[in-house]
């Protein structure tokens, strides 16, 4: 008798639990886990359409958006599990009130990201652009965006009609996420992988010259390899994984010098120090695709120069024919 009044006291006349602190919890946990599992759904989109429709990576995202669906997955999940299993709560003005503040923050967010892609698209067909596809992107994510969260907003309603539908809204979104994270990995994630060396060398490679570019002013002349020159941790990231080759190629007498800083009514002469850094390239650079690539085939001694810009690329074995001028 004692056990069928406490069920009493738990279970609404509806045939519904009643809201304890535990569930009012697990409720807003749900909501709030489920909302920033969308958040980092629409996130790891975004990496997948760069590199579908931009061919680019954000390599210091990628790890993160990833990371951050594998990890509010399962606690979505189980939050949202948790709040499930003890019933439908409506009826108490502590869930209503939790209910009625998620729904209006992910109703806002649909519209808004809804309107933000109308934007977009209108944009798209009256702005000329020779490479719309950032635009392609913003709009294809937008409307991602507002389709997610407008589908947790009908979530949260729970409408009676629609008893079933909690549990097949989280199991709809285990198969999305797990498809997206599946995309995920075997495409930016591989991507960055693949082209890890080649992001150190573009950025990395400067550093060495500069390295280089010290070593010849100490000692006015170029270190016969690059183990001799006192290396900064930058460049020692590239000499210790044997990513560069480094060639002397001698040195010019006498020759005029394209020192920015050079008058062009007193052009300066000076003897330079010629030499090569050749990497080997996995992919061609994400970055400024339509810039004149670096010219390995060119000769004479106007290809050398003083400067050094690793982007943009092809991909392959590249050559940086470089000096250092000792006045």
């Amino acid at each position: 008798m004692a056990t069928k009044n406490v069920t009493s006291k738990r279970v609404s006349k509806t045939g519904q639990a009643s809201s304890t602190p535990q569930i009012i919890i697990t409720q807003w946990l749900s909501y709030a886990f489920w909302g920033w599992l969308m958040a980092a759904l629409v996130w790891t989109m975004i990496i997948i359409l760069q590199l579908v429709i931009k061919h680019e990576t954000n390599s210091s995202m990628v790890p993160y958006a990833v990371s951050s669906v594998f990890v509010l997955l399962p606690i979505a999940f189980i939050t949202d599990w948790l709040h499930r299993r003890h019933g439908l709560v409506k009826k108490n003005k502590a869930a209503a009130i939790v209910m009625i503040v998620h729904a209006v923050l992910f109703a806002l967010i649909a519209i808004g990201t809804l309107i933000g892609a109308v934007f977009t698209g209108v944009g798209l067909f009256v702005t000329l652009s020779a490479d719309p596809s950032t635009q392609v992107v913003a709009l294809l994510s937008l409307l991602v965006a507002s389709i997610l969260f407008g589908l947790l907003f009908v979530r949260v309603l729970m409408p009676d009609k629609l008893p079933k539908l909690p549990m097949v809204y989280a199991v709809s979104m285990l198969v999305l996420s797990l498809g997206l994270l599946v995309w995920g990995v075997s495409g930016p994630v591989a991507e960055t992988i693949t082209r890890k060396d080649d992001a150190r060398i573009e950025s990395y490679l400067v550093w060495l010259k500069g390295d280089i570019a010290s070593y010849v002013q100490n000692n006015r002349a170029l270190p016969d390899k690059l183990a001799d020159i006192d290396a900064s941790d930058e460049s020692k990231a590239l000499i210790d994984k044997n990513l560069v080759i480094y060639k002397k190629d001698g040195m010019a007498k006498n020759v005029p010098t394209d020192d920015l800083d050079a008058k062009p009514s007193s052009p300066v002469r000076t003897d330079k120090l010629k030499y090569q850094l050749c990497v080997n390239y996995k992919e061609t650079s994400q970055s400024d695709r339509n810039y004149p690539r670096y010219d390995t085939m060119s000769s004479g001694e106007g290809d050398y120069k003083s400067y050094l810009d690793a982007a943009p690329h092809d991909k392959g074995d590249v050559c940086y024919k470089l000096y250092e001028a000792l006045y």
